[in-house]
């Protein structure tokens, strides 16, 4: 039979949100000279996954795949299902065409803050003087590794496909299915997406009140993606070309990182 070697480590749904607003009823007698508001969201996020044949082993099989992938998805269609979530570009330019009817949308339950993976917002009113300011640092670190140890041995004799591939495909207990390209696959895959936003989400709504108004805002989304495929020292991989089994050993990383940065 077959034999698969797999990791996979999928962070779905991530949320951190800070918020902060501070009204202020100032008369010309009474209430604040000064009215400060200040939000501070913090997201610091780790993601591995290895799958590795160990020193020495040896393995023969139909076909043999060592696989590990790290998967961090995000809905870009922000909760909107009927827009297109394939292409990050054309989906921000949907919600530039829609942007104004954000306004009315209070901000707790603006779809852009609902699903951001970080969000902080501050605002302060009716003082003489308000002070807004907002930090949002969002942090992500992911390894995904598939690996053949030293001295190993991979031996497969799989029957080409009608079509004459070598591709196959595993079905792991928890139900996800994997595809596989050749007879003997060695790959590492890691697809990390986020979404940070900091500011005001109602792009188009800029009412003030004071007589003076100063606004700050930091917004930080970084990534570090490891990802490696490879066959250690004096390992050995044994396919038979004649029943066209081939050989892949293959490491894929894609991010897509969106910073969002509106009104403070």
């Amino acid at each position: 039979g077959d034999v698969a070697i797999h990791a996979q480590a999928k962070d779905k749904g991530i949320h951190g949100g800070a918020s902060s607003t501070t009204p202020s009823k100032a008369t010309d007698n009474a209430g604040s000279e000064f009215n400060l508001s200040a939000a501070v969201n913090y997201g610091n996020y780790s993601h591995d996954a290895n799958a590795e044949v160990g020193k020495a082993a040896n393995i023969v099989a139909r076909n043999i795949g060592v696989g590990a992938n790290v998967l961090v998805p995000f809905d870009w269609t922000f909760g909107f299902g009927f827009v297109s979530a394939e292409d990050a570009s054309h989906t921000l330019k949907w919600l530039g065409q829609v942007g104004k009817n954000l306004a009315s949308i209070p901000g707790a339950n603006n779809p852009l803050s609902k699903n951001a993976t970080g969000t902080a917002s501050a605002s302060a009113s009716g003082a003489p003087v308000d002070i807004g300011g907002s930090v949002n640092y969002v942090s992500m670190e992911n390894s995904s590794r598939a690996w053949v140890g030293d001295g190993a041995q991979l031996t497969v004799s799989a029957d080409p496909n009608p079509d004459g591939t070598d591709s196959w495909a595993t079905l792991l207990p928890g139900g996800a299915n994997i595809d596989w390209l050749h007879s003997i696959a060695i790959t590492a895959h890691t697809n990390a997406n986020a979404f940070n936003m900091v500011g005001d989400p109602r792009l188009w709504n800029q009412a003030t009140s004071g007589d003076a108004a100063i606004g700050g805002a930091f917004n930080y989304l970084g990534a570090s993606n490891t990802t490696i495929a490879g066959i250690g020292s004096g390992a050995k991989v044994i396919a038979d070309a004649s029943k066209k089994n081939e050989v892949q050993v293959s490491a894929v990383a894609k991010d897509t990182f969106v910073s969002f940065s509106p009104i403070s």
